[in-house]
């Protein structure tokens, strides 16, 4: 595998066939002449069938200074906190993503009955939680995720706060997400327990589609639709 992608991933690259991963999946004889096959779009029915696999490639990727810093933060919540603490991080992608889910799947908005539902639920489980948010809407998030145990981290971070958003991501011990692959491969990575929304649209996301036909251990599909108003 080549990692070098700014030799390759250029728009006049000769070297790879660049072939769609759900094409290949479904008739891979029919590009057994092709010598350097790169797979377009990740498909999110073979990275579960295979997650183990790839956390072991992927996680190795990871930018260590960034993730020294997250760590670094993990220790002085522990610190302040006493104790053992389980990390639970909570991503809510809304911005543009919100208007494709509207168009693409005919759906709406996770709104944040889910979101504090998934906090009592890991509460539960895990006293010792704490939540920490990650999001392209943070103004929306403090208004609507208020609890005692949710945190915003700021970091002092190297990289690109999207970046550095993804690598937290991945040292969470658990995940609460809305939609969006950004967060599932945060949370595949991650590892732990993950809670994900469903039944916020008629026409079935592919990665709620991987994830019905090939569930990971520990992940749990919540049904927006059953939660109603309540939020307390």
């Amino acid at each position: 595998m080549c990692y070098f992608c700014s030799e390759c991933l250029c728009p006049v690259c000769r070297k790879w066939t660049k072939i769609p991963s759900w094409s290949y999946i479904q008739h891979p004889e029919s590009f057994s002449n092709a010598s350097n096959i790169m797979l377009k779009w990740f498909n999110s029915d073979l990275i579960l069938r295979h997650l183990a696999e790839a956390k072991q490639l992927f996680k190795p990727l990871l930018r260590g200074d960034v993730i020294n810093v997250i760590q670094d933060y993990f220790h002085v919540i522990r610190k302040e906190r006493g104790g053992s603490v389980t990390f639970v991080n909570i991503h809510v992608r809304r911005t543009d993503y919100i208007n494709f889910v509207e168009k693409r799947y005919k759906g709406h908005e996770v709104g944040r009955a889910f979101f504090l539902y998934c906090i009592r639920e890991f509460l539960s489980l895990h006293p010792d939680s704490v939540f920490l948010v990650t999001s392209d809407d943070l103004a929306w998030c403090r208004e609507n995720i208020r609890h005692p145990r949710v945190i915003f981290p700021r970091l002092l971070s190297p990289a690109d706060p999207a970046v550095t958003d993804f690598l937290l991501m991945t040292q969470a011990n658990h995940t609460i997400y809305d939609y969006g692959s950004f967060a599932f491969w945060g949370a595949a990575l991650a590892g732990g327990r993950t809670m994900v929304a469903d039944g916020y649209s008629p026409r079935l996301h592919p990665i709620l589609a991987a994830i019905k036909k090939t569930p990971p251990p520990g992940w749990t599909l919540v049904d927006v639709t059953k939660l109603g108003d309540n939020v307390d």
